[in-house]
């Protein structure tokens, strides 16, 4: 009822939704109480940390559970009454679900501890029924991390970054499907992608530069290193997202038409058996439904086979505001970034998305 119709919690209870117990029985001053981060029960984006949580949490006086900020004002929506309204209250809602949260009052808000999922920071596991924490993004990309931002320096924000991670399993791929530039800037805005860098891979000149491998004697290829949580991006869907961003079917090597070669070739690196196994299925899968071979090659990889770029090349478009950076929906993504030919597959515009298909097979 809390979650679904704005209800309110009984007095005192203080328990999460996930089952943790902050009534003043169970915790009995605030040096006791685990760091943490509280999400929103439905969708899981974090709202609150054990940081923020106000001192008469644990007093017998207090119904719910009370913080005196948030992590982010742009996690959280107060709706205003109407002025004749006999309820002055001001309403709190999760801006990315609009779950009913509680209340704001000038000394903070005044939550329903059900409609909170608590994610502890030092019991934290991917085990948990509890997938995570997922619009953490923003917190984990590599301009926030900089010692000198002044979100990073908060107690509160290091709470967060620190539940973030013990309980997220982030694991990584490299892809290459042309100029590394517009793969990146399209890769970033996958949802669960963390950490985006453009690099070389796949030659055997050491450390190369970006005019060594222009050259064309390095066999290197543009590549794009990317973070992301299995659990809010699927693998098959990460790798389906690659194969409809550029034609798999088409060897783009700077004249070299052999497959595998190229800097622009189409390919991916991986890093375990497990992530080797599902891109081959896609990409098995998409060339069945082309009925063409494609040219994409997945290899096994070690992370010193992979060099950086240069600085210059890093975020380009975004950058030079080329590039929009929100975050997309996979069928919001696949529209604004499936571009194959369109004797092949269609116009990203015209396409229609199913659900629960894999991106490439949902554009033939």
């Amino acid at each position: 009822k809390v979650l679904l119709e704005g209800f309110t919690d009984p007095p005192h209870l203080r328990r999460t939704n996930n089952g943790f117990d902050f009534s003043a029985a169970s915790i009995r001053d605030m040096q006791d109480a685990p760091q943490g981060v509280f999400c929103c029960a439905v969708g899981n984006t974090p709202l609150f940390t054990t940081e923020d949580l106000a001192p008469l949490v644990l007093s017998a006086s207090d119904g719910w559970l009370t913080f005196t900020g948030t992590i982010s004002n742009d996690h959280v929506e107060h709706i205003y009454p109407d002025k004749y309204d006999m309820d002055q209250r001001i309403e709190v809602i999760d801006a990315k679900s609009g779950c009913h949260l509680g209340h704001f009052f000038d000394d903070g808000y005044c939550i329903n501890a059900s409609a909170l999922n608590y994610v502890e920071r030092s019991s934290a596991s991917v085990e948990s029924s509890l997938d995570g924490p997922t619009s953490w993004r923003l917190f984990l990309r590599d301009g926030i991390t900089s010692d000198d931002n002044a979100m990073q320096q908060s107690s509160s924000m290091k709470v967060l970054k620190g539940t973030m991670d013990s309980c997220v399993r982030l694991e990584t791929v490299v892809l290459g499907a042309g100029c590394f530039w517009h793969v990146e800037s399209a890769l970033r805005r996958l949802p669960g992608v963390v950490q985006t860098e453009c690099g070389y891979v796949g030659g055997t000149t050491l450390n190369p530069t970006y005019k060594d491998v222009c050259g064309g004697h390095t066999n290197h290829a543009e590549v794009v290193k990317v973070t992301f949580d299995p659990v809010t991006c699927d693998k098959t869907k990460l790798f389906d997202s690659w194969l409809s961003m550029h034609d798999p079917t088409n060897v783009r090597a700077h004249g070299k038409r052999a497959k595998g070669t190229g800097q622009y070739r189409s390919c991916a690196f991986v890093f375990d058996d497990r992530t080797f196994a599902v891109a081959e299925k896609c990409i098995d899968a998409c060339s069945l439904q082309l009925d063409k071979e494609l040219s994409s090659v997945v290899m096994m990889a070690t992370s010193d086979q992979f060099y950086a770029a240069e600085a210059r090349h890093q975020r380009h478009d975004e950058r030079r505001g080329k590039e929009d950076t929100s975050t997309l929906s996979f069928d919001e993504w696949l529209r604004e970034y499936g571009r194959r030919r369109a004797s092949i597959l269609g116009s990203s515009e015209t396409i229609e998305i199913e659900e629960d298909d894999g991106m490439a097979r949902i554009m033939i």
